[in-house]
């Protein structure tokens, strides 16, 4: 992945703060496909979107040190 591609995918993940995403891997490519406030809302969106196989996970705000 480019750094270009990997810059505007943590730009995607952002505005996802406190939600869950769906992430589809194709390649090398990563794309989100579903959000929710919980993770069964999440993959229940990517489901709707046809996608079957994702990987799930919270998006944490960013630390404030």
């Amino acid at each position: 992945m480019s750094e270009e591609t990997e810059i505007a995918f943590a730009e995607e993940l952002s505005k996802n703060k406190d939600q869950w995403v769906a992430i589809h891997e194709s390649g090398e490519t990563e794309t989100i496909v579903g959000s929710g406030s919980s993770a069964v809302e999440s993959y229940a969106r990517s489901r709707s979107k046809g996608f079957y196989e994702t990987v799930l996970f919270k998006v944490l705000p960013a630390r404030q040190d």
